[in-house]
């Protein structure tokens, strides 16, 4: 999670134990995070069906795993592209 935040491992600990609040741009990360993670859900039903995807090599995503682009703002809307394809039955 520090990762997707852009946040050392460290600071979002320290944050966790003082209960911190995160800055604008933290939050607005955490809401585009939680639009993919609704999406996942609607898509495959299951966290762990959802989890399994995020984690695997998708080569629609040039074989790169969902999970490591979501960091970035391109990144998430190429997942979002994805699910969505999924969602509607486009070979993805």
């Amino acid at each position: 999670m520090s990762r997707m935040l852009g946040i050392s491992e460290s600071t979002f600990q320290r944050r966790i134990q003082a209960n911190g609040r995160l800055t604008p741009k933290e939050s607005e990360k955490v809401i585009a995070l939680a639009e993919v993670y609704v999406r996942g859900m609607a898509v495959y039903e299951s966290e762990e069906d959802f989890r399994f995807w995020l984690l695997a090599s998708i080569p629609a995503l040039g074989g790169r795993k969902p999970i490591m682009l979501l960091d970035s703002t391109i990144g998430r809307s190429f997942v979002l592209d994805i699910l969505g394809r999924i969602q509607h039955g486009i070979f993805s």
